[in-house]
């Protein structure tokens, strides 16, 4: 068994004694149409990025835990790594209290160092988006540091200001949006194009009237730390239901592409998903699948160890994000 997680683990059951706004978007609406080809470079030249997120309740105390998986033609990098004797990365587990400071946890905003307790308004979503959001910036951090030109990262572009409740909570998203929109900016000026692909759109988001083939939808511009354009990619597969994907660009990415190199690749995004009948591209779905069964490990670890103690586990239902 892996001591150094077993360590943080422990950190967490053992505190069983103690109790950014973004600008509205604008659109300009265009059909682009897709083809199903051309998406061989996607797979060989991009690094994809995933993060999977969870909360647990350990004799009352709320716990947010986070796993990272970076996938690229190299190999696979995880966050936290099973086995490991040490976590030199940002905590992947929060908690409102510790019965130890060990590293792989915290009981502090990660960005802030102001401890949990002091904000009132703190809650398990908050816990988990913390951990959630500093694991995101980090494999950002390790997928720029490879050599492909395509950076895929499962989920928006800048951070979302879900679950604000407090001026803590909304500093820290704006400080992480702040360092992720420096990170997407210096990728750009690099000549890298950074995607972020959001899979989970509902399904009636958006209208495509008569389309009897893949189109991307869009763009629609939104400002945070920086503009994006972003595209629905609507992919037709009934006669009257669609798939819809949101894919998102840095705006000075789109531009130097041009019109038609955003439409040619909103057409290896599509093409790559696709044409293995997944619904992201395979560097993405493969990281979706291992950083979720991080979390599940590192989950049914934490409600091992608490029921050693005689504490109850609770998880507060829904998936893992």
């Amino acid at each position: 068994m892996n001591g150094a997680l077993i360590k943080v683990v422990e950190s967490v059951v053992g505190a069983e004694g103690r109790a950014a706004a973004r600008k509205q978007p604008t659109s300009s609406t265009e059909y682009i149409e897709l083809e199903a080809t051309g998406f061989a470079d996607l797979l060989t030249n991009s690094v994809s990025v995933d993060v999977a997120s969870a909360s647990i309740f350990v004799g009352g105390n709320p716990v947010g835990v986070a796993a990272l998986a970076v996938v690229s033609p190299e190999g696979l990098y995880t966050y936290p790594a099973v086995p490991s004797e040490s976590f030199r990365g940002p905590p992947f587990i929060s908690s409102l209290y510790l019965g130890e400071e060990v590293p792989g946890a915290t009981c502090r905003y990660v960005e802030l160092g102001i401890p949990y307790v002091d904000d009132p308004y703190v809650d398990a979503a908050v816990l988990e988006s913390d951990v959630r959001l500093a694991l995101e910036l980090h494999g950002l951090e390790v997928a720029l540091g490879t050599r492909y030109n395509y950076v895929l990262v499962d989920g928006p572009l800048l951070p979302s200001a879900r679950y604000v409740g407090s001026g803590y909570w909304s500093d820290e998203i704006a400080i992480y949006a702040k360092r992720r929109a420096e990170l997407v900016s210096r990728a750009t000026a690099e000549g890298r194009v950074v995607v972020g692909v959001v899979k989970r759109v509902r399904a009636d988001a958006l209208a495509a009237p008569g389309a009897s083939r893949a189109v991307a939808v869009g763009p629609e511009v939104s400002r945070g730390g920086i503009d994006i354009h972003s595209y629905y990619i609507v992919i037709p597969y009934e006669s009257s239901a669609y798939v819809l994907a949101k894919v998102e660009l840095p705006r000075a990415a789109a531009e130097s592409l041009g019109s038609k190199g955003v439409g040619e690749l909103l057409s290896k995004v599509y093409a790559a998903s696709s044409s293995l009948g997944i619904p992201v591209p395979y560097g993405l779905y493969t990281a979706d699948r291992v950083s979720k069964s991080l979390v599940k490990r590192v989950l049914e670890l934490i409600e091992l160890t608490a029921r050693s103690r005689g504490l109850l586990a609770v998880f507060p239902g829904g998936s893992y994000e």
